[in-house]
């Protein structure tokens, strides 16, 4: 019996510090690299909005990654827009989806909490 205790003593002993290690990792803050906020689209036309096609010319237009997250209706759709570190508040890729002409209007998704992963 004492070798069994001891044997699970040894074991939790490596297995702790591997454990403190890795919860750190992810406990590390985010990238600077990017910056996301959350997004919806009107289009001004029913659209698929994930449509890689679309969310590849609308991200090119951006000059950020736009990110599909869901429809509300054919017309109006959810996205995580990641900015560059440059544009940190996102205004420049916004302004830029703002004078694509398949776009009605954009504004920030305000049920959106910054504390869920919505990806």
């Amino acid at each position: 019996m004492t070798g069994t205790y001891a044997l699970r003593r040894l074991a939790g002993a490596a297995v702790l510090p591997a454990c403190i290690a890795l919860s750190q990792a992810c406990a590390s803050p985010p990238s600077a690299e990017a910056h996301g906020k959350a997004v919806m689209i009107d289009f001004a036309a029913p659209t698929d909005g994930a449509s890689p096609a679309l969310l590849a010319s609308l991200s090119h237009r951006a000059g950020a990654t736009l990110v599909y997250r869901a429809a509300v209706s054919p017309n109006r759709h959810a996205y995580r827009l990641d900015c560059a570190a440059t544009d940190p508040d996102c205004r420049q890729a916004i302004a830029s989806l703002s004078a694509d002409p398949r776009i009605r209007s954009i504004s920030a998704d305000r049920l959106s909490h910054p504390s869920q992963d919505n990806r």
